[in-house]
């Protein structure tokens, strides 16, 4: 990784229980951008952790990551890096091998939420490349000034999903790039207790609902 780019990034990694996963999300880290120093959280709390690692770090721009993730000569953050120069983008995003689904789009009409797969709609600058979307995986470089209005919220349930609705209602566009592959180990092996404090999206569903006020979640045509 560049100088300049050191200097603008600072690398947060959220992991429990899984240092085999760890090591080689560090060590591709290491081989593709020498001299990055990551941050990161192993408490079982994901929403702790990423919150944390915004407030001990000062960089403009956070770039998040799983510990079940690798780097590859295609995971080329400097192309992330180089959608922050639209002051109006908030996150950009690239997409995780082997990941469905991967961007989607939220539609919320009253008291129904529509999530779709797929792109709102194409960046007229290159539209072979770089897209617009309302939810990306965790593979994504967020500007800090994202932060001053959105957090990932403790109760809430669905942290993730709820955390781009935040960026959403603040009009923060969201650009995934099909260019940028970072690839996935979803099966990397854990330690005992890791299964038990997993996060479970499901969780706290109703208390998600009450907040954004909603009867319904409908994903691809099909209430849930």
């Amino acid at each position: 990784m560049e100088i300049k780019m050191i200097d603008q990034i600072d690398i947060c990694i959220k992991t429990y229980l899984r240092p085999i996963a760890l090591r080689r999300l560090r060590d591709s880290i290491q081989q593709f951008y020498p001299g990055a120093v990551p941050i990161v959280d192993s408490g079982p709390e994901i929403h702790t952790g990423r919150n944390m690692m915004v407030e001990c770090t000062s960089r403009p721009f956070l770039l998040f990551l799983d510990d079940d993730f690798c780097f590859t000569s295609e995971t080329r953050i400097d192309l992330l890096l180089q959608e922050m120069d639209d002051p109006t983008v908030g996150v950009a995003a690239g997409f995780v091998a082997d990941c469905t689904p991967e961007g989607r789009t939220l539609r919320q009409s009253g008291g129904m939420l529509r999530i779709e797969d797929g792109f709102a709609y194409l960046d007229q600058r290159n539209y072979d490349a770089s897209k617009y979307v309302d939810v990306v995986p965790n593979f994504c470089l967020i500007r800090r000034a994202v932060f001053d209005t959105c957090r990932y919220r403790w109760g809430i349930g669905a942290e993730h999903l709820d955390f781009f609705m935040q960026i959403k209602q603040a009009v923060w566009k969201v650009v995934q790039l099909d260019s940028v592959v970072i690839d996935h180990y979803p099966f990397s092996p854990a330690l005992p207790g890791y299964k038990e404090a997993r996060w479970n999206v499901g969780a706290n569903v109703l208390a998600f609902l009450d907040h954004w006020k909603l009867n319904a979640i409908v994903v691809n045509g099909k209430v849930v």
